[in-house]
This record gives structure tokens, sequence and C-alpha cells, in this order.
């Protein structure tokens, strides 16, 4: 497997980044280039990780989307306190999911996730960043342990899980794994140290090849997306992190407090 550099994985990291809160300004591509003054093509490069903007590209992007250029390094949730998840999942998950900085309610909130093309044909290091904590609907009773929330960023995984969309997981991932949808994350030198690779896939198969370790065949579910075979040495190397519980949808909306 071919290793990324950390510049790489930085790059990809913002890139996702920017097109998150372009979405959330709810703008085209085509409309923010044509804001900044550069061709569509070119505005692809930035949000494919491609191309580094200058900064001041950066702060035309800013204007454009009406975010002040903070917003694009920021851990947390851009600069709104609150979101509301609204469920459009292909399962039909539940609607009134609220996500707040901070956790209120320890026996009903539950961790929230950003994710880097997790459920792309390829995966990078460091997929995540907590957002915050997540309250399910009123009438909902979940038991939060072991349970978070991650946005997905990819479409591999198509009918299941679309592009930009929320899911809710339960860690660990329970055993027998075959044919289930799981957060995998395989481990393998870099440098020297070690990074962490992610991916959301249907685990197509696990084998102990006679030279030893573990072979696994990870399967996207839209058509035409090869599968990765992942060989790893033991479980320290590749493990399954969690599995999908529901499919809860899109962002639909993001209100500030007043």
């Amino acid at each position: 497997m071919r290793k990324s550099s950390p510049q790489q994985d930085l790059r990809l990291a913002w890139a996702t980044r920017l097109k998150a809160l372009r979405r959330r300004a709810r703008m085209t591509q085509e409309a923010v280039a044509t804001a900044i003054g550069i061709s569509l093509k070119g505005y692809q490069r930035f949000e494919a990780g491609n191309h580094n903007p200058t900064l001041d590209t950066i702060g035309r992007i800013a204007t454009a989307l009406g975010l002040p250029v903070g917003a694009f390094f920021a851990t947390g949730t851009a600069g709104h306190d609150e979101v509301e998840l609204d469920g459009h999942g292909k399962t039909g998950g539940p609607q009134g999911w609220r996500v707040h900085s901070e956790l209120q309610d320890r026996s009903r909130d539950i961790e929230v996730f950003s994710a880097v093309a997790v459920a792309g044909t390829s995966a990078v290091a460091a997929p995540t960043r907590r957002l915050g904590w997540a309250t399910p609907p009123d009438g909902r009773h979940l038991n939060p342990e072991g349970l978070f929330v991650l946005q997905v960023m990819g479409s591999s995984m198509v009918p299941l899980v679309e592009d930009g969309q929320w899911i809710l997981l339960r860690r660990p991932a329970q055993w027998p794994w075959l044919g289930k949808v799981v957060l995998c994350q395989f481990v393998e030198p870099y440098g020297d140290g070690q990074v962490g690779r992610w991916w959301l896939k249907r685990i197509g198969s696990l084998e102990a090849p006679p030279e030893g370790g573990i072979r696994a065949r990870l399967e996207s579910l839209a058509k035409g997306i090869p599968p990765i075979i992942l060989n790893a040495a033991d479980e320290s190397e590749l493990s399954f992190i969690a599995e999908i519980v529901e499919v809860i949808g899109a962002i639909e909306r993001y209100p500030r407090r007043s």
C-alpha cells in the first residue's frame, strides 16, 4: 500500500473541511469558483486535496462562504454551537438529533465525530475529530455506552450511506464480523512510528493464510468499486472498531444560538 506523507494527510483533511463548509453555506463548487475568480476545475482541485491554495485564495473563499478565515482551521463546529441532523437516510433514520459542543446529559448524549473519506476507495490517517455530543430525538431511549455518531465522506457505501450522511455506530464490533458493515482500522509502519488508516466497509472474507497473519477482504456496496485486500501480521495491525447501527441522515440546518 502506498504511504501518504503527513503533508498529504494535512492537505486532504483541509480539503475535506473546505468541502463541508461549502455545503453548510449551500453553495455549489461552481458558485464558489465564480465568486473567487478561478475556474471550476481549479477549485475542484482544492476540494480533492490536489492543490494548496494561497492564503489570499483562502481569504477569498472565506469571504464567498461568509466565514472567518479561522473557520478553515478550527477544531470545533466552525462557529455553529448547535446543528440539527435531519433523517433522510436510506434506512429511514430518526429526525431531530441535535449536536452540542458540550456534554449536556450523560444518560442520553452520544459522542459525535467527523471523518475524512472513511467511505472512499482509499483511507487516510487520523480521519476523525470530535464535533461534540448528540442528543437523540425525544422519545428515543438509547444506552449511550459504546455508541457514537460519525459523519461519512465518500460514496463507496451507497446505497446504504451517501456522501456526507451521518451514521450511528456501536463499539466494539461484535463477532462474527463477516458480512457486517464495520469501521476498520489498519495500522502500518510509517517512518519511525506508525500510522492508522480507516475504512467503513463490509467484511467480505477473513482468512488465515499459510504464511501467518490475517487477510481481510473489505467490500464496497457501490457498484464497480474493487475490494480492498489487507494483509496484517495480527490483530494489533487490523482491528474492527465499530459496527453500523443505523443511518441517521444528512445535516439540514446549522442554527446559531442567539
